[in-house]
């Protein structure tokens, strides 16, 4: 038979004491860490799309245990270093987009004018 105790009775009971390691982990408010893979499909007119990345977290909880209901939880300041993000798109890779406003063009070693005058570029990121 399973049962469920608010954190009161559990204090009140004497589970929630040193034999306790969840418990012991909330209250210490120590550090957090491990690894993460994630994937996934995209949807509506995207559903050919797949995506899958991997990495650490590291966190560290900031509050203790706050009881709020079905958000209960601590507040944690966390850090994911995800050195794998890869995007599986179906061929021929083309990407089309429309922009409205004005485009700056210039010939091959003219000086910039426009819009675009004060932007840091190279010759070689302008369209020709």
């Amino acid at each position: 038979m399973a049962s469920a105790q608010t954190p009161d009775a559990a204090a009140a009971s004497g589970s929630g004491g040193a034999d306790n390691p969840v418990a012991q982990v909330r209250k210490d408010m120590s550090w957090e860490y491990g690894p993460f893979v994630n994937g996934g499909t995209g949807l509506g007119n995207r559903d050919n799309f797949q995506f899958l990345s991997a990495g650490v977290q590291v966190g560290k909880p900031l509050t203790p245990v706050l009881r709020a209901g079905i958000f209960s939880g601590q507040f944690e300041y966390g850090v994911n270093i995800m050195p794998l993000w890869q995007a599986y798109t179906p061929a021929p890779h083309e990407q089309t987009f429309f922009y409205t406003g004005v485009i700056a063009r210039r010939e091959r070693n003219a000086p910039l004018r426009g819009p675009m005058a004060a932007a840091p570029t190279t010759a070689s990121a302008l369209p020709r």
